[in-house]
């Protein structure tokens, strides 16, 4: 399980390595099926939305920042993120 929180703001996470599912704002995710998500609405408790946005390699350089490093190298999570506006 993990947990972070910011005043009202709470992130908890938890993960199951027998079942492989990812539990995160009510929603259970298969990482067979999606190991990068999205949660919109985080500013907003009970309100949140959580989107897969697919499964990618996440396997990134030891001195870059992971979420950054995968929008700029999963050309797939980029096209969901910006609907292929950015070049």
């Amino acid at each position: 399980m993990v947990e972070f929180s910011k005043g009202l703001i709470i992130l908890h996470a938890q993960f199951s390595r027998k079942s492989g599912v990812l539990s995160l704002f009510r929603k259970d995710i298969p990482v067979s099926r999606a190991n990068v998500v999205l949660v919109d609405h985080v500013d907003q408790p009970g309100k949140e939305v959580v989107t897969e946005l697919g499964k990618v390699d996440l396997r990134v350089p030891s001195d870059a920042n992971p979420a950054i490093y995968v929008v700029q190298h999963s050309r797939e999570i980029e096209l969901v993120l910006f609907g292929g506006a950015r070049k």
